[in-house]
């Protein structure tokens, strides 16, 4: 068989990851498994795949959105780290903003460049914080408005404590009344 041929086991294992797209990374890690896909190799194989597809991109596209958004600006300001971590969610397939910044903060290590670091203390993103400030903004908020910001708002984690965020509210609804 020459370099060019593929073999019956390596389209298996395609199949499998394309029967199973959509599905959580460790459902199709275990499909290509079966059909044939060695232990070793199933993660460099799922990422190649995740590449291909274009569900994920590669460390080039990476790098050059990187480049792009970070090449010859002030990194140590806030509002521009913020903008180039923007640039890279906007430009790379799959980032989210914790990814972007984490890349960003790479880039900058390697390129030996200062960046925005927070003050300790001070981290006021996620789910949680928004959800405060939505509940100070209206602290009447009802079961409903609650549940509609968690499902618009919250991640799958969120999602699955949200009964927390609800006896929170019901707490701040019984003190504003």
């Amino acid at each position: 068989m020459s370099e060019t041929e593929v073999s019956q086991e390596d389209l298996n294992i395609r199949a499998a990851f394309d029967d199973n797209t959509g599905a959580d990374e460790e459902t199709v890690k275990m499909a290509m498994l079966q059909a044939g896909a060695k232990i070793k190799a199933v993660t460099r194989l799922y990422n190649q795949f995740m590449i291909d597809s274009g569900m994920m991109a590669s460390k080039e596209e990476k790098d050059t959105a990187l480049d792009a958004a970070c090449t010859d600006v002030d990194l140590t300001d806030e509002d521009n780290f913020n903008s180039a971590v923007d640039s890279v969610v906007d430009t790379v397939t799959g980032a989210t903003d914790k990814s972007a910044a984490t890349m960003v903060r790479a880039w900058c290590r390697r390129e030996e460049v200062e960046c925005f670091k927070k003050v300790a203390g001070e981290r006021r993103s996620g789910f949680r914080f928004k959800f405060y400030d939505a509940l100070k903004a209206n602290p009447a908020m009802t079961s409903a408005e609650a549940k509609t910001f968690g499902d618009t708002e919250g991640s799958e984690n969120d999602k699955k404590a949200f009964s927390h965020y609800q006896a929170i509210r019901q707490l701040v609804n019984d003190i504003a009344a």
